[in-house]
C-alpha cells in the first residue's frame, strides 16, 4: 500500500512538472487566459476591499487617504530616483554620441586630406616622369650634336658635367 502511494505521488509530480513546462512555454492558451482573468478579478477585489477600508475609516472618523498618500509619495520618490538615473544615462549616451560625431567629422577631414595628398603625389610623380623623358630627349639631342667641339651630357640628377675637362666654356 505504501508503494502504491509512492507511485501515485511520483506520477503526480511528473504530471505537474510537465504541465508547468508547457505552461511556461506558452502552449496552454486557455490556462493563460484563466490566469489573466483571475489576476484581474483579484485586482478588482483588492480595489473594492480598499474602498471598504476607506469607508470604514470615514465612518470611524479617520482620514481615508492618509496611508494611500504616503504610499503614493514613496512610489513617486522611487520613480523619481529611477527617472534621474535614466536621465543621467541618457545624458551620458548623448555625450558619447556627440563625441563619436566629432570623431567621424575628424575622420572625414583626414580622408579628404589624404585624398588631396594622394592627388598631389600623383601630380609630382607625373611631373617627375615628364622630367625624366625631357632629360632623356635632351641627352639624345646633345649626343647627336657631337660633330662640334662641345660635348655635354646631363646626368639624371640635373647637374651639367662636361665629358672632357679640356673643353672651353665659350660658345
Amino acid at each position: 500500500m505504501a508503494s502504491n502511494k509512492a507511485y501515485y505521488w511520483v506520477a503526480l509530480a511528473v504530471l505537474v512538472l510537465g504541465l508547468n513546462s508547457e505552461y511556461q512555454r506558452g502552449r496552454m492558451q486557455p490556462l493563460h487566459r484563466l490566469v489573466s482573468r483571475s489576476a484581474a478579478t483579484v485586482n478588482c477585489l483588492a480595489m473594492r476591499a480598499e474602498q471598504y477600508v476607506d469607508l470604514a475609516r470615514v465612518l470611524v472618523g479617520g482620514n481615508p487617504k492618509a496611508p494611500a498618500a504616503t504610499e503614493w509619495a514613496h512610489a513617486m520618490q522611487r520613480e523619481s530616483g529611477e527617472f534621474s538615473r535614466m536621465e543621467a544615462e541618457l545624458a551620458n549616451r548623448q555625450e558619447e554620441f556627440a563625441r563619436l560625431g566629432a570623431e567621424r567629422t575628424k575622420l572625414v577631414r583626414l580622408g579628404r586630406d589624404m585624398a588631396r595628398h594622394q592627388a598631389q603625389f600623383a601630380r609630382i610623380q607625373a611631373h617627375r616622369a615628364q622630367m625624366v623623358i625631357r632629360t632623356e630627349n635632351l641627352r639624345k639631342s646633345i649626343a647627336s650634336c657631337r660633330d662640334g667641339e662641345i660635348r655635354v651630357t646631363i646626368n639624371a640628377d640635373g647637374n651639367d658635367v662636361p665629358d672632357t675637362p679640356e673643353t672651353p666654356d665659350t660658345f
